[in-house]
């Protein structure tokens, strides 16, 4: 009996040992490119929080979550920005998330894509985001972008001007996620 428990914490052990937590460094940038009936926009944020976990064994990425505060995201326009803000409800849900459950890494490292949920508004829905890896300074740096409607989220676009202005139900999440490479990488 004691062989038996001994046996199973060790395989538990060597299943953390091979796992590697990969943090999100301050290179990391979030953006939203959207449209309205005057001009094309863009709202961005470099205050994002996320992990990834690498199995050293299989050599993949098994998990990616993201955390974003709404009210970091910036256009420099600080009307325009109250606006985004509003549309997110971003005092009742001020945070914006992705977890995946599960993450697909092509067999040459160079793309890849994650399927999990984005939590934004209120909503939670799946969404599937294809990215691309490549090498800057020892680290990884992942791109990608996901074309989605607000109204999906239950989000209603934008508007000023009383209504004269209104922003496109469509936007373009945009990400470029910076890592430290895991061992398994530094040794390709």
């Amino acid at each position: 009996m004691l062989r038996s428990i001994l046996f199973s914490f060790l395989f538990l052990a060597a299943g953390i040992v091979n796992a590697q937590e990969l943090t999100f460094n301050s290179n990391t940038k979030f953006f939203v490119d959207g449209t309205s009936t005057v001009h094309d926009w863009t709202i961005e944020s470099n205050t994002i929080t996320g992990k990834l976990t690498a199995d050293e064994t299989s050599k993949q990425i098994t998990a990616v979550s993201l955390n974003l505060n709404v009210e970091t995201l910036e256009s420099g326009k600080g009307g325009m920005d109250k606006k985004v803000y509003e549309a997110f409800d971003s005092k009742k849900n001020p945070t914006i998330s992705f977890q995946s459950n599960s993450v697909t890494l092509a067999a040459d490292g160079k793309s890849g894509v994650a399927k999990g949920n984005l939590s934004m508004a209120g909503s939670s829905k799946a969404v599937e985001v294809p990215f691309t890896v490549s090498d800057a300074s020892g680290n990884w740096v992942f791109t990608g972008e996901v074309t989605m409607l607000m109204t999906t989220f239950d989000m209603k676009p934008p508007t000023a001007v009383f209504g004269t202005i209104k922003a496109g139900d469509e936007v373009k999440v945009r990400f470029e996620v910076v890592t430290a490479k895991p061992a398994f990488a530094k040794a390709q």
